[in-house]
C-alpha cells in the first residue's frame, strides 16, 4: 500500500469519526433549569427514547450491586459494557438512590454517562467503515475499497445511530467485522496467504474463529443480527469442501461454537433469568414480526430507506450489477474468483435477513432494523465497482465514480450531522419560558417529547396525546404547550386525525412557536430523524389575564 493509499484511508476514517462525533453531546441539559433534580435528569430531557435502557439500567445495576438488568427486549452487551465502564471510572459518586423511590428510572443517570455510551456507538460505526474497506480491499484494489469505505462513512443510517447509546451501530460493526473475517478465512484457505498479514496470522482458522466471535457480538447487540451466523456456517462449509480433514473439521467446529458462546457471554440472562428472557424476547419479536400474509409492504418501506438513505441510488445500482456479474459468471461456467464467492456469502445473509427481519409489520418504526444488513450491501457495492468494465479502471475515472456514488448522500447526512450540533427546539422553548413566564404558572404539556420544565418552578401537567378542548377547560391551565411529535408519528401511519385535532386550538392566541427542522426526504424516512429531534412547539395562552401580566413583565 502506497503512502497515498494510507493517507486516503486515514482521511476516510477521520471523516467517519467527525460525522459520528459531531454533536455527540446533543441534549445536554442546562442545570439552571433543572435545579431540583440535578445531576439527575428530567423525564423530558432531549435523548433518544431508548437510550435510558443502556445507561440508566446499568447505572442502577452498578449502584444497587446487581448483575441482572431485568431487560431482554434487546441483548445485554451494551448494558454490561456501560456497567463495567461506570464501575471502573468512579461514575457512581453522584448517585442518589435514596431519592429514587418515587422517580422514573429514566431520571437516575447523570447526562455525561449518556455521552460515554454514545462514544461506544460511534466507535462501532468507525469499525464498520474500517471493516467494509478492509473486506473490499481483499477483493479489489484500493480505489474500489475506498469507494465502499467512503460510502459507509457517509451513510445516513450509520451516521445517525452512531450518535445514540443504542445497540444498532455496535451490531453493524459486529456484522461488518464478521463479514471481513469470513472473506479473510476463505482467501487464506484457498491461496494460503493474504498480504500484509504477518506469518502467524496467515491461518484461516484464526479468522473463522474471529468471525464466530464477531457474529456473537453482533447478536449480543441485536437479536436479528444473529442472521449473519449463516455466513460463518457457509464459510466453514466451503473451507471443509476445499480440504476434508479431521483437523480442519475441528477448527471449523470451534469457529461455529464461538458464535453461541459469545452471545451467551454478552447476554447471560438467557441462562440465569430464562423465564424473563423468554417473556420479553417473545414480546419484542411479536412487535416486529413479519405479517401473517406476505404483502411486501415492510420490504418496500425498509428498502426505500436503504436505497435512498443508506446506499444512494448509484450505490444500489452498483451493488445489483455486482450480483448480476456473479450470476453471469455462474451461467457461463467462469472460474470461481474470491469476489464471486464473497458475493454469494453477502447474499446468503441479505436474503434471509430481508425476508425474516426487514419484512416487518411495523416498518414505520423499523429504521434500526436496517443497520445490520448495510455492511453486506456496502461490500456488494465494492464488488459492483470491481466488476465494472476495464474502461473505468483508471485513477481519474475511479475518482469520478466515487463522487457519483457518494454525492447523493451528502445532502442528507451533512445537514443531519449539523442538526445534532444545534440546540433542540425543546431547549429553545425551555429558555424562552424561563425568561418570559412567571414562576408558578400552570402549564399543560400536550404530546410526548415536550419541554423539560422543572416542577419546582412551574405547575406542570402532561397529556401524552392531543387533549380535546373539554380536557383543557377542565384542567384550566394558564398555558398550553403543544409538541407535534405524536402528530408527526401518526402521519407515518397514514393517520391525520391528530393533525385535525390541533386545529381546535386555533381558538387560543399563540404566545410563541418554534418550527420543526426541515430535512430533505422527511416523508421517506421510516422512523424519522426529526420524530424525536427538534419537534415543532407552540405555546398557547389559555388564561389571558396571566398572559398579559407575563407579557408586560
Amino acid at each position: 500500500m502506497t503512502f497515498l493509499d494510507r493517507t486516503s484511508i486515514v482521511i476516510v476514517l477521520l471523516l467517519a469519526a467527525s460525522l459520528r462525533f459531531a454533536g455527540i453531546t446533543f441534549g445536554q441539559p442546562n442545570p439552571e433549569y433543572n435545579r431540583s433534580l440535578y445531576p439527575m435528569l428530567h423525564l423530558q430531557t432531549v435523548l433518544h427514547p431508548d437510550e435510558y435502557f443502556y445507561v440508566a439500567i446499568p447505572y442502577e445495576m452498578a449502584v444497587r450491586g446487581t448483575l441482572n438488568p431485568h431487560f431482554y427486549e434487546n441483548p445485554s452487551f451494551l448494558i454490561y459494557l456501560n456497567f463495567f465502564t461506570f464501575k471502573l471510572t468512579n461514575a457512581l459518586h453522584d448517585a442518589q438512590p435514596e431519592r429514587w423511590a418515587d422517580m422514573n428510572n429514566r431520571s437516575y443517570a447523570p447526562f455525561p454517562l449518556y455521552v460515554v455510551g454514545r462514544v461506544y456507538s460511534a466507535l462501532g460505526g468507525i469499525i464498520t467503515v474500517a471493516a467494509v474497506y478492509a473486506a473490499v480491499r481483499l477483493i479489489a484494489n484500493h480505489p474500489v475499497a475506498l469507494c465502499a469505505g467512503l460510502l459507509a462513512a457517509v451513510s445516513f443510517p450509520l451516521v445517525q445511530h452512531a450518535h445514540y447509546t443504542t445497540t444498532s451501530s455496535l451490531a453493524a460493526g459486529g456484522v461488518a467485522l464478521c463479514l471481513w473475517a469470513c472473506i479473510v478465512s476463505l482467501k487464506l484457505a484457498f491461496s494460503g496467504k493474504v498480504t500484509p498479514l504477518r506469518r502467524f496470522f496467515q491461518r484461516w482458522w484464526i479468522y473463522l474463529l474471529l468471525a464466530g466471535i464477531a457474529a456473537g457480538l453482533a447478536a449480543g447487540n441485536r437479536y436479528n443480527a444473529a442472521v449473519v451466523s449463516i455466513v460463518v456456517f457457509l464459510t466453514g462449509m466451503v473451507v471443509w469442501l476445499q480440504a476434508r480433514t479431521w483437523q480442519r473439521a475441528g477448527w471449523i467446529l470451534i469457529g461455529y461454537v464461538a458464535f453461541p458462546m459469545m452471545l451467551l457471554l454478552t447476554t447471560p440472562g438467557i441462562l440465569f433469568d430464562f423465564d424473563t428472557f423468554v417473556q420479553q424476547f417473545t414480546f419484542i419479536y411479536q412487535r416486529f414480526a413479519p405479517p401473517a400474509t406476505f404483502t411486501g409492504r415492510g420490504l418496500f418501506y425498509e428498502y426505500r430507506y436503504i436505497v435512498f438513505f443508506g446506499l444512494g441510488l448509484p450505490g444500489m445500482l452498483l451493488a445489483c450489477s455486482g450480483v448480476f456479474w456473479v450470476v453471469w459468471a455462474w451461467l457461463w461456467r467462469k472460474p470461481v474468483a474470491i469476489w464471486q464467492t464473497a458475493s454469494i456469502l453477502m447474499l446468503s445473509f441479505i436474503l434471509p435477513y430481508s425476508l425474516g427481519v426487514l419484512n416487518t409489520s411495523v416498518p414505520e418504526i423499523g429504521d434500526q432494523l436496517t443497520l445490520p444488513v448495510l455492511p453486506a450491501w456496502l461490500i456488494l457495492v465494492g464488488i459492483g465497482v470491481a466488476a465494472l468494465p476495464s474502461v473505468w479502471q483508471k485513477s481519474w475515472r475511479y475518482g469520478l465514480l466515487i463522487v457519483i456514488v457518494v454525492l447523493p448522500l451528502l445532502p442528507l447526512t451533512l445537514p443531519m450531522s449539523h442538526y445534532f450540533t444545534q440546540t433542540d427546539t425543546r431547549y429553545q422553548m425551555q429558555r424562552w419560558i424561563y425568561e418570559h413566564l412567571s414562576k408558578g404558572s400552570r402549564i399543560l404539556l400536550a404530546g410526548a417529547y415536550n419541554v423539560p420544565l422543572d416542577f419546582a418552578d412551574y405547575d406542570v401537567t402532561q397529556y401524552f396525546d392531543y387533549p380535546p378542548v373539554t380536557v383543557i377547560e377542565s384542567v384550566a391551565p394558564d398555558y398550553l404547550l403543544v409538541s407535534d411529535a405524536i402528530d408527526f408519528f401518526q402521519s407515518r401511519l397514514g393517520d391525520w386525525t391528530q393533525n385535525r385535532a390541533v386545529e381546535a386550538y386555533s381558538v387560543y392566541p399563540q404566545t410563541v412557536s418554534f418550527s420543526r427542522l426541515k430535512l430533505w426526504g422527511n416523508e421517506w424516512l421510516p422512523n424519522n430523524f426529526v420524530y424525536w429531534h427538534h419537534p415543532a412547539l407552540t405555546l398557547y395562552c389559555i388564561h389571558e389575564t396571566v398572559c398579559d401580566a407575563d407579557v408586560s413583565h
